[in-house]
């Protein structure tokens, strides 16, 4: 896709945002995950053509890393969902409270409340296990906007929210499947003790992008 320069100069605003919002400097974030520090600079200021798919999917991985998760599309061409910033701090916490962690769960689940009330025929769950880490972790809350039918491919290669056909709702990167109408499930984090860390073919109902996360610390 030909892209205007003022497109392409939106493109590397988009980059440089996200890479500040890790706090690491184009230097430390160059070095961090063996990207040429100019390389980058080139990105982040569209020099020489500005950023490439092969790039903006290498920085889409190491964003991951720093728990910012952000789609190829909203980088490349600034369309569908913002990029979703999760809980990570390198400190570790006080615990809480029996007092602050009901508190707490009575704030996420009033937020919650709202977003399904702005945003109707949604999905959601708190995440109990460590299938998706690095990117998502247990004691988070996801929702998103439910998608069906042909829709469902839109979503492909990105973590979803996954109504399956008994109902039960899972939290999986989703990937198109071999059969008509199913899709591959697979779980992120390889050592999660689960009986199937990839589900081939299944059939499911719907499936949500995660557009909103909170967590709830117990």
């Amino acid at each position: 896709m030909n892209q205007s320069p003022e497109q392409k100069r939106l493109r590397a605003a988009r980059l440089k945002k996200l890479r500040k919002m890790t706090h690491h400097s184009r230097k430390a974030f160059s070095e961090k995950y063996a990207i040429s520090q100019g390389t980058l600079q080139n990105w982040e200021t569209a020099r020489f053509g500005g950023l490439t798919e092969k790039g903006a999917h290498t920085m889409i991985t190491a964003l991951g890393k720093e728990g910012l998760f952000c789609s190829f599309e909203w980088l490349m061409y600034g369309v569908g969902n913002s990029p979703v910033l999760t809980a990570h701090s390198s400190k570790k916490p006080t615990p809480p409270t029996q007092t602050e962690i009901k508190s707490e769960e009575e704030r996420v689940k009033a937020q919650l409340a709202l977003f399904c009330n702005l945003n109707p025929n949604t999905l959601n769950m708190q995440i109990t296990d460590k299938t998706m880490e690095p990117y998502f972790h247990v004691g988070q809350v996801v929702a998103g906007r439910k998608r069906t039918g042909k829709d469902i491919e839109k979503l492909l290669n990105k973590p979803c929210i996954i109504e399956l056909a008994d109902n039960h709702v899972v939290l999986r990167y989703l990937r198109k499947g071999a059969k008509p109408n199913s899709y591959h499930m697979v779980c992120l984090n390889k050592d999660a003790p689960i009986a199937e860390p990839f589900v081939y073919n299944a059939q499911i109902l719907s499936a949500a992008p995660i557009t909103w996360v909170r967590t709830i610390d117990a």
